[in-house]
């Protein structure tokens, strides 16, 4: 069995975000779990099933492999900076914009979704890699 910690703890590792820090331990966790949420049905060509799983316990009823935990984890980073480029803020910056200067909010808003565009590869490349790993045991088998 795997806790949905040692995930939250991959995911804790790869962002810096002092507002959740701040955040009532209770209200944190909740935030966190609603990325892994996200982050599992993203997941769609695990080996495993991902549903095998206790909300209550926060708790996998399977074993998941490190890098299936990493993917969760990679993935709950692109659930985290959805709504951080996704803001009305951004938008408005973006669309208002028209002197745009070395650091303009539309710049900003192009790097965030670089960064994302990141995250998102490098899960995609951690899940091919799996899905390849996956089917060399189902071969062997």
């Amino acid at each position: 069995m795997t806790p949905y910690s040692n995930i939250y703890t991959r995911f804790i590792r790869k962002i810096t975000d002092y507002n959740l820090a701040e955040l009532v331990q209770e209200t944190a966790e909740e935030i966190i779990k609603g990325y892994l949420i996200s982050s599992i049905a993203k997941f769609n060509n695990c080996g495993q099933d991902l549903n095998n799983r206790d909300d209550e316990t926060d708790t996998f009823n399977i074993d998941l492999t490190e890098k299936e935990e990493e993917i969760l984890s990679i993935n709950m980073v692109v659930e985290w900076l959805n709504p951080k480029i996704l803001t009305d803020e951004n938008i408005k910056l973006l669309l208002t914009n028209k002197n745009w200067q070395t650091y303009s909010p539309g710049n900003l808003l192009k790097e965030l979704q670089n960064v994302r565009k990141t995250f998102k590869s490098e899960v995609n490349n951690l899940i091919n890699a799996y899905i390849a790993t996956v089917e060399r045991i189902r071969v062997l088998r």
